[in-house]
C-alpha cells in the first residue's frame, strides 16, 4: 500500500488520512510504503484540503515510484495498482500523454467501471 495512492481531496492539514492502523485492520499482512511520519497518508501539501495542484504533484510522485522502484526501465515486469478512478485517471493521463492539463476532477478521460483494468506498457 503506497501512502500517496489516496483519492483526490481526501487528505490535507485538517485531516491527514486514516492511518496505518486502519489499513492493517483490513489486511494485517499489507506492506506499507511511503507513509507520512505517523503512518498516515503521504500528504505533503499545505492546504486544509488537498488542492488540484497538490494532487497532480502527488500522482507524479507515484509515477516516479512506479518507474524507479516497482518496474524500473529496461527490466520489464508488471505492477498492480489499486486506487480510486480519479487518481487512476490522472495517473493514466500523465503516463500516456505526459500532461495533466486535460485532467478535470469528476470528468475522467479514462473511465473505469466499478472495477477497472488498464494495461500500460512501458
Amino acid at each position: 500500500v503506497h501512502g500517496a495512492c489516496f483519492e483526490y481531496g481526501c487528505a490535507g492539514t485538517a485531516f491527514i488520512g486514516s492511518g496505518k492502523d486502519a489499513i492493517l485492520a483490513i489486511e494485517a499482512g499489507a506492506v506499507l510504503t511511503h507513509l507520512g511520519p505517523n503512518g498516515e497518508w503521504k500528504y505533503t501539501g499545505s492546504s486544509e484540503q488537498e488542492s488540484e495542484g497538490e494532487a497532480k504533484q502527488r500522482v507524479r510522485s507515484v509515477i516516479t515510484w512506479l518507474r524507479e522502484e516497482v518496474v524500473p526501465q529496461g527490466r520489464g515486469g508488471a505492477a498492480v495498482l489499486f486506487a480510486h478512478q480519479t487518481f487512476l485517471d490522472l495517473l493514466l493521463q500523465l503516463l500516456l500523454t505526459g500532461s495533466d492539463e486535460e485532467w478535470t476532477y469528476g470528468i475522467p478521460k479514462h473511465k473505469l467501471a466499478h472495477t477497472g483494468v488498464a494495461r500500460v506498457l512501458a
